[in-house]
């Protein structure tokens, strides 16, 4: 992410906070009345962006981010090897093995 992008809450159209709850159709209960004062928000602090902008802004995010599946990571030691994920499913299964409790009759 350059230094030049935005944050999600900066970006926006200025629709999506007048459409987020639609108009009740029945009589009901003021907010008011239930929640104090103090409780109580004229906006709701939701990003004000199109579903289309905010998975465009997280996916760029989630490619900032480096794993084992971006690619090789040249750095490390013996201790810092590639696991494959078949391992890692493996292992807990044979850690579930081991710690389960049987009776010996």
């Amino acid at each position: 992410m350059d230094n030049n992008d935005s944050l999600i809450f900066e970006k926006g159209v200025d629709r999506a906070q007048k459409n987020f709850i639609p108009k009740m159709d029945v009589d009901g209960e003021k907010l008011e009345d239930i929640l104090p004062k103090n409780l109580l928000r004229d906006v709701l602090p939701i990003p004000d962006v199109p579903e289309v902008e905010i998975v465009r802004h997280y996916v760029k995010l989630s490619t900032i981010n480096y794993g084992v599946d971006s690619g090789i990571y040249p750095l490390g030691s013996c201790t810092m090897k590639y696991n494959p994920k078949i391992n890692e499913i493996g292992s807990v299964r044979s850690i579930e093995l081991c710690t389960t409790n049987y009776k010996i009759n």
